[in-house]
């Protein structure tokens, strides 16, 4: 059986998110006629979102101090990316 500490465990989120990343900015690489792009955009958008969400609900601000305070603001910033709307196709931020 593998354990994990609880350090490890936010880092394999991030890594899930980044990794989610990754899949759609490729997604957006291919191209825009293929249905398939578009599902697998808004599947792995909405995984990492998930991922991001999971995070901010796990932050203590009274335990975690300075650095779950700039995690929050990290998590805020990044969920209102993740609202803009996501008709344009484009890969930049």
């Amino acid at each position: 059986m593998l354990t994990a500490s609880p350090g490890q465990l936010v880092l394999m989120l991030y890594d899930g998110a980044l990794k989610s990343l990754a899949i759609t900015r490729d997604a957006f690489t291919r191209s825009a006629e293929d249905p398939r792009c578009i599902a697998t955009i808004n599947q792995q958008l909405l995984k990492a979102q998930s991922i991001v969400a999971e995070l901010q609900s796990g932050l203590n601000l009274d335990a975690g101090g300075e650095f779950a305070a700039t995690m929050t603001g990290f998590t805020i910033i990044i969920t209102a990316v993740f609202s803009k709307p996501t008709c344009a196709r484009t890969s930049a931020p």
